[in-house]
This record gives C-alpha cells, sequence and structure tokens, in this order.
C-alpha cells in the first residue's frame, strides 16, 4: 500500500497524458499510486497509459467500458485506490516535483483527513491568461500543484 494514490480521469487526453504521467512518475517521492481512469476513450489513451504500465510498477489503470464522465471516473479510481491518501488531480495537470514529498512530509508530522493546498495557473494563450488572473470562472483547487513559494498547505484536522 502507498501512502499517497493519485487517480486521473482521462477521456480524449492522449495528447496531455503522457506528459502527466511523466511528470507524476518524476516526483521526488516515490511511495505512491498513480490510478489513471481511461473513460472509454476513442483516441490513443489507453495506449498511452499501457506503455506507462510497462515503464512503471506504480501506475494502475482502470478501464471502462462506456463514457461514463469525469465524476464516475474519479469515484471509481478512488474506489481503486489503495493508498492511505488520495489525490485527484486532471489529465493535462502538472506538479511540482517535490509536491508528494511536502504532502507525505506534513502528513508524518501532522496526521489529518485533509489537506488543501494553493494552485498555479500557467497561462499558455490570452484566455488562459486571463482565468489565471481570476476572470473566466477559474477557482482555486486542491487538486493542482503547490505555488512554488513554499508556503505551507493549509491543514483541515478531523474530528
Amino acid at each position: 500500500m502507498s501512502l499517497i494514490s493519485i487517480v486521473v480521469p482521462a477521456y480524449n487526453s492522449a495528447r496531455h497524458l503522457s506528459e502527466c504521467l511523466k511528470n507524476l512518475q518524476a516526483q521526488t517521492f516515490s511511495d505512491i499510486e498513480i490510478v489513471v481512469v481511461d473513460d472509454k476513450s476513442p483516441d490513443d489513451t489507453l495506449a498511452v497509459v499501457q506503455r506507462a504500465l510497462e515503464e512503471d510498477a506504480r501506475i494502475k489503470l482502470v478501464s471502462h467500458s462506456e463514457n461514463k464522465g469525469t465524476l464516475v471516473a474519479r469515484k471509481d479510481g478512488i474506489l481503486a485506490s489503495t493508498g492511505e491518501y488520495v489525490m485527484l488531480i486532471d489529465q493535462d495537470d502538472s506538479l511540482e516535483p517535490f509536491t508528494c514529498e511536502r504532502l507525505a512530509s506534513e502528513l508524518t508530522c501532522a496526521p489529518v483527513d485533509m489537506l488543501h493546498f494553493g494552485v498555479r495557473v500557467v497561462a499558455h494563450n490570452e484566455l488562459a491568461d486571463d482565468a489565471a488572473r481570476g476572470h473566466g470562472g477559474v477557482h482555486e483547487s486542491p487538486t493542482a500543484c503547490f505555488d512554488g513559494r513554499g508556503h505551507p498547505p493549509h491543514v483541515v484536522q478531523g474530528p
């Protein structure tokens, strides 16, 4: 059992998924499980995951027989995960290389039920740039990446 399971719902994501998986494989903390849920993608998403499976035993595939949507894909990924903690990211997200290491450190020092941490949006066009500045409906998400400025995550204590 890994300390952290990272669930990645994937649909029509062959273009981004390979980069996302390489990013997760490069985490400085290796006690992770990467659960990819292919939501019956009509593109090469499944082939991308299968290649990654051959390279890294930490990757697990959940494959839907029909498209069920992101919410069900996340739920099925969580149900298939074996980690003590679960992190949800999207197929086009990336984490700073030390994210899981910092999370593990926080969880070891102060075991909690939930950690919430900030997001940094890297804009690649004018629309994304507007979203990164807070315009256009992008909201802070606990599933993206540390902001890289050394700020500790916000800790939510359980009952």
